[in-house]
């Protein structure tokens, strides 16, 4: 994509209608247009017209890509000034959610082709096959968050499709097998009657294919917005940290504002809450949790970017290596300072039971617990025969789970 070294106006768009204009000038101004029918983020309402901010909103800032693909993008364009407008400009109609961003007077780009499934899960040339995607679709609006390798593409056999629908993830050098990792975690949350995308793991256990679920079927794009954004946490810096700060608490809190069904939302939660403890999800931070909307109702997203963190090892100052064995978020609010190691241990079942009891008002918290048990008792077995789960991750997967309470009552 071409871009202007000086980027300052982009159009907001939501389902092809231009809902409101996006202006960086000393400061960001957002101001919907007379016809606007539907809102660009859930702390942006329509009603009150003109929004502005010394820094991006953020619940567009939520959208710009970090990590793996942000480093990407830099090496796309080098020596040029790259800001935020231009960031939310390389994202397209690519971003999750359904806003999409344009410059004005600029028809949208097409997709560069699109891409077959059957090649994508046939474990031929996978790392050969991701790069050369990641240089394909890299400037059509495929850029994620995320320190992990990934990137999205249109998969499809037929007609053309308009944007991109499905995240294509592979593992990279830090962290090998973390495709047939992330598998055996969905896998496990499918099995104890938890909400996924649909996902699928290559012959080889190289790549992780991941269907979008903030798109449907016939095309409809849902709004999404994750904890950080919906907490007003700008956190697309290389080196911020905000995405880690707060509790789980505080999530349950956010929902409670948010969700059409409050109850739901808040039992649903749990069980995402229980499935990161129970698999060491050392990573289940404020940007993995999100609700999905329409213009009637806000609900919890389905479960996505879950890993068990404590089978890779990180290096401590001097050298040595180390396994984080804390969580992303304290459990509770209030925990002093002093207190955040302790408060970022794994609680153990009761004080995770007590949570469901009194923060989310699950009635018998106990049976999540179970319910998730179970669903990982039959991961492991799945695991055992797919042979594209490499026997040192399996291996290394059960004793982390082991270890998490899969067998404690």
């Amino acid at each position: 994509m071409s871009l202007p070294e000086k980027l300052q106006d982009l159009s907001l768009q939501v389902a092809s209608a231009e809902q409101a204009s996006l202006r960086k000038r000393s400061v960001y101004s957002l101001t919907y247009t007379d016809t606007a029918q539907h809102t660009v983020g859930l702390s942006l309402p329509i009603v009150e017209k003109v929004f502005q901010d010394g820094d991006l909103f953020a619940s567009l800032d939520m959208n710009l890509p970090e990590g793996y693909l942000f480093e990407r993008i830099v090496d796309r364009y080098p020596k040029f000034p790259l800001n935020k407008m231009h960031l939310l400009a390389l994202m397209g109609a690519g971003a999750i959610g359904r806003v999409t961003y344009a410059q004005p007077g600029q028809p949208a780009l097409p997709l560069p082709g699109q891409v077959s499934r059957q090649e994508l899960l046939s474990g031929h040339r996978s790392d050969a096959l991701f790069h050369e995607l990641v240089e394909t679709f890299l400037g059509a609006g495929s850029a994620l968050s995320g320190v992990q390798p990934k990137v999205m593409v249109p998969v499809g056999d037929k007609a053309a499709l308009s944007t991109p629908n499905v995240i294509i993830k592979t593992e990279g050098v830090r962290y090998p097998g973390l495709s047939a990792n992330e598998w055996m975690c969905l896998t496990a949350a499918r099995c104890a009657g938890l909400t996924v995308p649909q996902f699928d793991l290559s012959a080889d256990g190289q790549l992780l294919v991941v269907d979008r679920f903030d798109l449907l079927a016939d095309g409809t794009r849902l709004g999404f917005e994750d904890m950080a954004a919906i907490m007003q946490l700008r956190v697309r810096d290389r080196l911020s940290s905000r995405k880690y700060l707060g509790s789980y608490e505080d999530i349950a809190v956010a929902l409670r504002l948010v969700c059409t069904d409050v109850a739901v939302a808040l039992e649903q939660f749990f069980g995402y809450l229980v499935f990161s403890v129970l698999v060491r999800n050392g990573d289940a931070h404020l940007k993995n949790f999100a609700v999905l909307y329409d213009d009637q109702r806000t609900w919890l997203s389905p479960l996505y970017d879950q890993v068990t963190t404590t089978i890779y090892t990180y290096e401590r100052p001097g050298g040595v290596e180390s396994v984080d064995r804390t969580m992303a978020l304290k459990l509770r609010r209030g925990a002093r300072s002093g207190e955040a190691s302790r408060a970022r241990s794994y609680p153990s079942l009761i004080e995770l039971q007590a949570f469901g009891r009194e923060v989310c008002g699950v009635y018998n918290p106990a049976a999540v617990v179970v319910r998730v048990q179970e669903g990982m008792r039959q991961a492991l077995a799945l695991a055992e025969a797919n042979s594209a789960v490499p026997s040192t991750v399996r291996q290394a997967m059960a004793q982390a789970w082991q270890d998490g309470g899969l067998s404690a009552r």
